[in-house]
């Protein structure tokens, strides 16, 4: 079902350290969620063959239907000779009916959040705020995952932490959070934030 992903909002940067920078969201246009998708980006030559390759996962285990999950891939040493690139999706349906697989758990909401400009020590900005479990069980594996963007409507940037990793978040508790962004594609003008968590196996 990987024809049912699109790619938006795309951004490839080049730092002053030399690493190749892409970001961007992926939208699922399909009717069923997908599950641990990845994305795969080769750097080709003029004569379109492949000289370096990526694999990632996107920033949240599952991608849902009809809504977008962002990415973030990093090419540490990219060769000279590339002139383009090319990308690929692969994932799995999300089995909704199958007990024993992890289930997601949406009932989280984030507030007092807000994007502070720092400009020292090699640090553009940070995302501030906090997790709320708004629902009425406890959930794990609580990830946010925060896109920032620039002039255009491009991501420009994607982190992706976990909070409170390895431990549960109750039921109407709260997480801090802070995103520290190092590299951004361009100014940073808005964000967008999208938090996922796991639900916990009761025996």
């Amino acid at each position: 079902m990987t024809t049912d992903l699109i790619l938006g909002g795309l951004t490839v940067r080049s730092d002053g350290a030399g690493k190749l920078h892409f970001w961007g969201d992926v939208y699922n246009l399909g009717l069923v969620d997908q599950r641990w998708v990845r994305l795969t980006i080769r750097l080709l030559d003029e004569k379109d063959q492949p000289l370096a390759e990526q694999t990632d996962m996107l920033a949240l285990e599952w991608t849902l239907s009809g809504e977008r999950n962002p990415f973030q891939i990093i090419f540490e040493d990219p060769p000279e000779e590339w002139t383009s690139y090319d990308m690929r999706f692969s994932g799995r349906i999300h089995e909704a009916d199958d007990r024993e697989s992890p289930q997601p758990y949406l009932d989280l909401t984030t507030e007092h959040v807000s994007l502070d400009p720092i400009g020292r020590g090699g640090l553009v900005c940070e995302l501030r705020g906090q997790v709320v479990n708004s629902g009425e069980a406890a959930t794990e594996n609580v990830k946010v995952a925060a896109s920032l963007y620039g002039e255009r409507g491009t991501v420009v940037a994607v982190l992706s932490p976990y909070v409170k990793s390895g431990q549960a978040l109750e039921a109407g508790e709260k997480a801090e959070f802070g995103l520290k962004y190092y590299t951004v594609g361009e100014e940073p003008l808005r964000y967008q934030i999208k938090v996922q968590g796991r639900q916990v196996k009761t025996s």
